[in-house]
């Protein structure tokens, strides 16, 4: 089926599917968003139903105040 299929979802849904926090898996003849870590389980079982799972990234904090500088080579570990 190479249909394109539309879903609604809000920003918030949207930033989380982004971000892999959130995944799209087809069930009962539809579509439904839900946890990653159970998106995972269905995947180890039956992953032609994992319609989109993004690689999980680690979330930038918005109020962090050293977001822009860089960490040394040397502080690294």
């Amino acid at each position: 089926d190479k249909k394109v299929k539309r879903i609604s979802v809000n920003t918030l849904m949207r930033n989380k599917l982004s971000s892999g926090s959130l995944a799209i898996v087809h069930h009962a003849g539809g579509y439904e968003v839900i946890p990653r870590e159970a998106a995972l389980k269905i995947q180890e079982r039956d992953p032609k139903r994992i319609v989109q799972l993004n690689t999980q990234t680690e979330e930038v904090d918005a109020d962090d105040p050293y977001a822009a500088y860089q960490i040394p080579d040397d502080l690294m570990w």
